[in-house]
């Protein structure tokens, strides 16, 4: 297990395919928030508690809403989005209130909006 990242009151572990999300103090488990064909490299917890993004094989930008759902892969659901294409991704490098930009175990690096994890092009 390896922590991917943490708040005030949450934290996410990696556990093989799978991200899970706790509870700091009592260490109690709020719910799978991303599973993957490889294990999970990086995430995010808003600083407000109100989501967070994990990435690996692709992005998922989980809703941190009462009663907690467990991820499922290939199933959709109000309380996460993702992206559809399967690509490696290593690090989360920036969130913002209007977009998330990455980069890819191949080095590129990418920008989506943080609302719908549609990636945003860039005008070069």
């Amino acid at each position: 297990m390896e922590m991917l990242a943490e708040s005030k009151n949450l934290y996410i572990e990696g556990r093989f395919d799978e991200a899970i999300m706790y509870f700091k103090g009592s260490k109690r488990r709020l719910a799978c928030v991303g599973e993957f064909g490889s294990y999970p490299s990086d995430a995010y917890i808003d600083p407000e508690e109100k989501f967070c993004i994990v990435i690996g094989s692709r992005i998922i930008k989980y809703f941190l809403i009462e009663p907690y759902e467990e991820y499922a892969l290939g199933r959709t659901s109000s309380h996460w989005v993702e992206t559809t294409e399967i690509e490696y991704y290593k690090q989360i490098d920036e969130v913002t209130a209007s977009y998330i930009t990455v980069t890819l175990i191949n080095g590129e690096k990418k920008k989506y909006d943080v609302n719908t994890l549609e990636e945003i092009k860039e005008d070069k």
